[in-house]
């Protein structure tokens, strides 16, 4: 599966009523009050995060990877796929919305997220967890402690 927008639209199409748009700005505000942001290749600073995982997908056209990573992702934060957070999801590209849905939808959508544009930031805001999955198909995960801002 290529990146582009049409597979925003088969998200979005998918996630039905389940999906709401936010403000652009609120996913950026909460990583910047609560992560440290790099300079280039991904949004966050993932080496200034002691606790963060990682997990590499070696192919980027390999879906059932790409969700089992998640997945992986989520068990190592101690979240269940089944759980009530509700997540945010926002790319680099500032050309695409910035979208909120129930974990379980989102990853029942997952393959279309991740192939809108690279980097895909899923965020539960309320929570405190994120998922980065960089440019190179590397899903780097981490909670944030209450309290606790890098």
């Amino acid at each position: 599966m290529e990146y582009g927008y049409d597979n925003l639209d088969r998200a979005l199409e998918l996630l039905g009523r389940s999906v709401i748009k936010l403000p652009d700005t609120s996913v950026t505000e909460w990583v910047q009050a609560n992560l440290p942001l790099a300079q280039g290749g991904s949004i966050i600073d993932w080496s200034r995060i002691p606790a963060a995982r990682a997990i590499s997908v070696a192919a980027h056209d390999d879906i059932g990877a790409l969700v089992e990573a998640f997945d992986a992702s989520l068990s190592q934060l101690g979240v269940s796929v089944s759980g009530e957070d509700r997540v945010a999801v926002s790319w680099r590209d500032k050309g695409t919305p910035t979208l909120s849905m129930p974990l379980s939808s989102c990853r029942k959508a997952l393959a279309y997220l991740l192939h809108v544009s690279p980097d895909t930031l899923f965020a539960a805001l309320e929570s405190g967890w994120c998922i980065e999955v960089d440019f190179w198909d590397t899903f780097h995960a981490t909670i944030i402690p209450r309290g606790d801002i890098y």
